[in-house]
């Protein structure tokens, strides 16, 4: 069997408090902080944590017809998610990612109630994630293994401090079977001090419990004592005077545990920051209905098993690094890592693929809660859920809930020519669907349009296609930006399909879709003024150029405009105008639909004053039924919006403006 090499570690007891000791393998500690180190700490006992695959239920999916392509509904998904969850806890937070990019991160309520402080759920709030460590640990040992050649079939007992005592079938369990829960060890409660383990490798496991399945914290918590054994920082022969062996040991193999994780899985990941402690702005714990809020405390003695403070961002962080960068451990040890089930709960098969779950909860007597699920998903996504209280006043088990949200929302993906509009998205918002449209569904950005006087919104129109062209896209882009943007892409056959400008409080930004297709010659500007635009389309009109794109926005103390010209075979009677009041523009409009021609593109913008119109008009043969709007509301362009796609019309372009503060909607739809 392959063996770590080890040397033998005799240590004086040093009286100073300011001594260090240095293990013979380099490890420094400070002796105080050793004799310090409190192994059983009071205020975790009693507390009940999660139970694994004895807890919940193997829930079914749907069942869907045959050879049907399928997908997951993420918006679908979070509406339902989010109704679940919302009113019935103190509060939630989660995130989806796909391919390490996000799709979704909705959060709600609080991780500090109003009567603790007033702290919303956020991505960066930590939480004590409690069994979701296990993954963390597992995560650990299945990379220490691999560094020193050692097969999950290796027996721990090398591993365990010499000087434990240990009892019948000790010498028989597997690293294997303490990550999947079968090694045999029962201990009762949800404690696994030091002592405790100690205690239970000197009693051994019986023949009728070694190999069964029997969810158990200690499983974990030992290979925080197991992992620096076997990187040689503090070798299994090592001794210390007694009393003190037991702190000493304790206080050196958590350290070192730490420092392990820190450098082999946070650091690759880009991760800082988490720890076993409970610092002032991590997620209090709270009963339901909420009540008074709850500081679990340090869980530096319960480590392993449990005891991780993490955010969603962090854990998430530390998840994608493991399944797919190569930075932890290749992509197949990760995936042979989940195969066997090591740190995981449950393993299931869905429509989409498999399924893989851990699941955490650390619960107070007076029934405080953190809750935590980490999820490996189909379709190389991940998901992070973390709540703060049960889940109704029912306390509906996490897990099944959420794991039946998501079966159900395994649907028919979008069929060729469907789409999907948003509008009032933040920029993260915009950029989550942006990430689930195209990347999960395979959808084609056509329009996108920024609005807002302050922090941007965006408004934003997908289409899934049999044959999209190649394309790119790009938002919150300064002048300059947009400029290199526009050059590099132009250098690589793209030409701009749509250039949005918007106000911000930083100044103008850009949004815009470049397309590799068929297209006559073309040119394109922005940020030009008024007199500027003019002169352009007088020049480019006269060369046969047509206008096919027109951006109105204002820099705050002019109006400025971007526009795309083309010559096209065949270009139908168009007319454009630009800088009308609304008044101006609607008479535009009637002039021009009394003559046939169809509004195409329609920009809304400020001169800083009132509402200002740039359009174009195409007379086109065999035009589809449409119908267009201006001037409205979010909730006018909603009900709008609603009552015009039941009636069978489709969304063909949107525009985003503000004018006094008030955000304002122009659109084109079809039949």
């Amino acid at each position: 069997m392959p063996s770590i090499e080890t040397e033998k570690a005799t240590l004086g007891s040093g009286d100073a408090t300011t001594d260090f000791i240095t293990l013979p393998t380099g490890f420094r500690f400070k002796q105080a902080d050793a004799k310090a180190h409190v192994m059983e700490p009071d205020h975790t006992r009693g507390v009940v944590s999660s139970r694994g695959l004895e807890e919940g239920t193997k829930l079914q999916p749907r069942i869907l017809p045959a050879g049907m392509a399928l997908s997951l509904n993420t918006d679908g998904f979070v509406a339902a998610l989010n109704a679940a969850l919302a009113v019935n806890t103190a509060g939630y937070v989660m995130q989806l990612r796909q391919h390490g990019q996000p799709i979704a991160s909705p959060e709600s309520g609080w991780a500090h109630d109003p009567a603790d402080g007033s702290e919303s759920w956020a991505q960066t709030v930590r939480m004590h994630i409690a069994s979701c460590s296990k993954l963390i640990t597992a995560i650990a040992m299945t990379r220490t293994l691999a560094a020193h050649n050692l097969p999950a079939s290796t027996k721990i007992i090398n591993f365990l401090p010499d000087y434990w005592a240990k009892g019948p079938n000790i010498d028989k369990i597997t690293f294997a079977q303490l990550l999947t829960h079968t090694s045999g060890f029962r201990v009762a409660g949800s404690d696994t001090f030091f002592p405790i383990m100690k205690s239970a490798v000197a009693a051994g496991v019986t023949d009728a419990n070694l190999g069964v399945y029997s969810y158990q914290n200690m499983n974990f918590s030992i290979c925080r004592i197991l992992i620096p054994v076997m990187n040689g920082t503090i070798p299994a022969n090592t001794t210390f005077p007694p009393p003190l062996e037991d702190n000493m040991w304790d206080f050196v193999t958590l350290s070192a545990y730490a420092a392990d994780v820190e450098q082999h899985l946070f650091q690759p990941a880009g991760v800082s920051g988490p720890t076993f402690t409970h610092p002032d702005p991590d997620a209090l714990g709270y009963a339901f209905p909420v009540g008074t809020g709850w500081n679990s405390g340090d869980l530096t003695a319960d480590a392993g098993g449990t005891s991780w403070h993490m955010s969603v961002n962090e854990l998430l962080d530390v998840m994608g690094c493991f399944r797919r960068q190569g930075s932890i451990m290749s992509p197949a040890a990760a995936q042979k890592m989940l195969d066997d089930g090591f740190g995981i709960d449950v393993i299931e098969s869905t429509p989409l693929g498999t399924l893989y779950n851990k699941n955490g909860r650390w619960t107070s007597g007076a029934k405080q809660t953190e809750q935590s699920l980490a999820y490996f998903l189909p379709r190389d996504m991940e998901l992070v859920v973390l709540a703060n209280s049960p889940i109704g006043v029912d306390d509906k088990f996490f897990r099944d809930l959420v794991t039946g949200i998501y079966l159900n929302n395994i649907s028919p993906e979008i069929p060729i020519g469907g789409w999907i509009a948003r509008h009032n998205l933040t920029a993260e918002q915009y950029q989550e669907a942006f990430n689930d449209y195209v990347g999960n569904h395979g959808m084609q950005l056509v329009d996108v349009s920024g609005y807002g006087t302050g922090t941007p919104l965006f408004a934003g129109l997908w289409v899934r296609t049999a044959s999209p062209p190649e394309w790119q896209a790009r938002h919150q882009l300064t002048a300059n930006e947009y400029q290199t943007v526009f050059n590099q892409l132009t250098s690589q056959g793209f030409n701009p399909v749509s250039v949005n400008g918007y106000q911000t409080s930083a100044g103008p930004r850009f949004a815009c879709i470049f397309q590799k297709s068929p297209t006559g010659a073309w040119v394109a500007r922005h940020n030009l003024t008024g007199a500027q635009y003019q002169l352009a389309f007088d020049e480019f009109t006269a060369q046969g150029f047509a206008p096919d794109w027109v951006s109105g926005y204002f820099d705050g103390g002019q109006n400025l405009y971007a526009a795309i010209w083309r010559k096209l075979p065949e270009t139908p009677a168009w007319q454009a105008r630009h800088g009308l009041t609304s008044g101006q523009y609607q008479a535009f409009f009637n002039e021009m639909t009394a003559q046939g021609y169809k509004p195409v593109v329609v920009s809304g913008y400020s001169d800083g004053a009132q509402d200002r119109y740039a359009a174009i008009f195409r007379k086109l043969t065999n035009a589809p039924a449409w119908q267009a709007r201006h001037g409205l509301t979010s909730a006018q362009y909603q009900a709008t919006f609603d009552q015009l796609v039941a009636e069978g019309f489709r969304l063909e372009l949107v525009n985003g403006y503000s004018v006094a503060g008030q955000d304002r909607f122009a659109a084109i739809w079809t039949k």
